[in-house]
């Protein structure tokens, strides 16, 4: 049996018959009292009504008397008063004790003379105090001093005289018990076997709930120490599988880190108050500080001056040039790539990058001052071009001068002959003539001098229509545009725009001069190019067309790589397209181009009116 349900039944059972006997104990108290009072009360109102009975007969008067005995005939008729009165009653004896003590009458013959000067109980009788106790059987009567052989109840009561002044004598009865003795233990059984068979129903029942809930948390218990099991197992295996995931992570880590320092780019990543949290080999390169200081930093106190960050848009990446400071002080321009993630639940994080443009911006410098010089190269090679026009322009305006100065030499050698006001009216002619034609000279040196000196490279409000009208009359110098009908449209309420003019100015000579050349290919009488400006949306739409030879579609998207051209050898560096996108593209515009075998070409350049401010940073680093 398990120790359990043993120590269980041990304890149930103890605790059971010590709850029946005490209930047992309780009950026979009560039940005793109950009949001590009970008895003490019937009795003693029975003594009462007995001894009034035979004082009514003249007991009172023989125990005036004082005698220790009595007449034959007096105890004859206290009998006969007795039996009548105790017919129905269980009385099995009564005495009559003199005020000596003596036994003067008893049911009980043999008792009579009896001296019961010992018996307390008479004493306290003669004293006027009634008394009565029980005896069961087999036990001594403490009064009597005589073993009793049936449960009695004695009762003693005082005689007292008609004036109850003096005690005459006590009266005592013994009342048989045995009956009343059996109903109250015949019915303490029964309570007591009911109540005990009761206890044993549920001492039964409780048992078997024990027993019942005893093997359900056994079954609970074994299913509890299963799951245990499995918890532990599972346990195990997932300490197995972190202790694998953490090593993977180790390792991954330690892979991203030896792949981040081998990144030439310098990368941090920031909290999200921008506190640098960790940095890759590059960026402790780039800063000239070690890993120890730059953790914990604050990344924006690396900004030089006014160029500090501003993270607003913190949700969003932000790519800009800035120019950042070094430990030791010195900056840099640096192109700022500035990225938000979630590294953790809820919690923003960002990525940095950062990459040093000075030997980007020193060799854009370089390249672009490389251009610049080509661009002068090309337009001194183009005056070059226009030489045999200009001097055509120049000789026209030169021999008009020498014929006035040789006509004004005549006038002053024939002024004696000639009158005074044909004389003046001639010189006034010629002069005029010396002043157009020299103004005329001038407009040419000074169209030749401004196309051909550098040009400043800011942006600057430009007059779009002015900067095409100028590049047409440079370019109709050159005698292949002699034969060609330049149609010029321009549209009159077109606004300044934001930009820089040498860099437009060489795009729409570039255009232009590709125009003339596809035109000259093409087997015709006359060429013809169309130069228009007009309104686009919120854009400038500026068309140059031509109806020269065309290009094939395969070829369109090749137009604007470097040093592709579809001109013959030894006439194109395959630079001027590429030129012109980049220039356009950098102004924040779109170079477009339509052209069709045998049609002509059309080149759309859209140019924005006020460029914007990323796109006046990349004209700046164009110029």
């Amino acid at each position: 049996m398990n120790p359990s349900i043993r120590q269980f039944m041990i304890t149930s059972i103890v605790g059971f018959t010590v709850l029946l006997l005490s209930l047992f104990y309780f009950h026979e108290e009560l039940n005793q009292e109950y009949l001590e009072v009970h008895l003490d009360t019937h009795s003693k109102n029975l003594a009462i009504v007995l001894r009034n009975s035979l004082v009514a007969e003249g007991l009172g008067d023989v125990l005036k008397q004082n005698n220790d005995s009595l007449a034959d005939s007096q105890r004859g008729e206290l009998k006969e008063v007795l039996e009548h009165e105790l017919e129905w009653i269980p009385v099995v004896k009564a005495k009559i004790y003199s005020r000596n003590a003596i036994v003067i009458f008893s049911t009980k013959e043999s008792e009579i003379g009896d001296d019961a000067g010992h018996n307390q109980a008479v004493k306290n009788g003669l004293n006027g105090d009634s008394t009565s106790s029980m005896v069961e059987r087999d036990h001594m009567n403490e009064f009597d001093k005589t073993i009793e052989t049936r449960p009695i109840h004695q009762q003693y009561i005082p005689i007292p005289d008609q004036d109850n002044e003096n005690i005459l004598g006590v009266f005592e009865i013994y009342t048989d018990t045995t009956g009343i003795t059996e109903k109250i233990d015949a019915a303490q059984y029964k309570f007591f076997g009911i109540i005990g068979a009761i206890l044993v129903v549920f001492y039964i029942a409780f048992a078997a709930s024990y027993l019942s809930t005893y093997r359900k948390l056994q079954h609970e218990t074994r299913q509890r120490h299963q799951h245990l099991d499995e918890l532990v197992g599972i346990h195990r295996e997932l300490e197995t599988k972190v202790a694998e995931r953490t090593a993977g992570l180790e390792q991954s880590e330690a892979r991203l880190k030896s792949i981040m320092d081998h990144v030439p780019e310098a990368i941090l990543t920031c909290d999200s108050d921008f506190r640098i949290l960790s940095t890759n080999n590059a960026a402790q390169r780039l800063f000239k500080s070690k890993d120890n200081i730059l953790i914990g930093m604050d990344f924006n106190s690396f900004y030089s001056g006014d160029t500090g960050a501003s993270h607003e848009d913190s949700d969003n990446s932000s790519h800009k040039l800035v120019i950042l400071k070094r430990g030791d002080g010195t900056v840099f321009p640096a192109d700022l790539w500035i990225g938000c993630v979630e590294l953790s639940k809820d919690i923003l994080s960002y990525i940095v990058v950062i990459h040093d443009m000075t030997d980007q911006l020193r060799a854009q410098e370089e390249v672009e001052s490389t251009r610049q010089q080509y661009f002068h190269q090309e337009k001194m090679a183009a005056i070059g071009q226009l030489a045999a026009g200009i001097l055509h322009e120049v000789g026209n305006p030169i021999a008009a001068i020498a014929g006035a100065t040789e006509a004004l030499r005549a006038i002053t050698d024939q002024s004696g002959n000639l009158s005074t006001s044909l004389q003046d009216e001639s010189v006034s002619e010629n002069v005029r003539l010396i002043d157009e034609q020299t103004s005329r000279l001038a407009k040419i040196t000074r169209e030749i001098a401004d196309f051909a000196s550098p040009k400043p490279r800011q942006r600057e409000l430009l007059d779009l229509n002015g900067l095409l009208r100028s590049t047409a009359r440079i370019l109709s110098y050159d005698k292949r545009f002699r034969d060609t009908e330049i149609d010029i449209q321009l549209d009159k309420n077109l606004p300044a725009i934001v930009a820089v003019s040498d860099q437009l100015t060489q795009v729409f000579m570039n255009l232009l001069i590709n125009a003339i050349d596809a035109s000259q290919n093409k087997e015709s009488n006359q060429s013809y190019i169309l130069i228009q400006s007009q309104m686009h949306g919120d854009q400038v739409h500026v068309i140059i067309e031509d109806r020269g030879e065309g290009v094939s579609k395969d070829l369109l998207d090749h137009l604007t790589e470097p040093f592709f051209t579809t001109k013959p050898e030894g006439k194109g560096t395959g630079l001027g397209l590429s030129l012109c996108s980049t220039i356009i593209e950098a102004h924040g515009g779109e170079l477009g181009i339509e052209s069709e075998i045998g049609k002509g070409t059309t080149v759309h350049v859209y140019l924005p009116i006020d460029l914007p401010v990323q796109d006046s940073k990349s004209v700046h680093q164009q110029g």
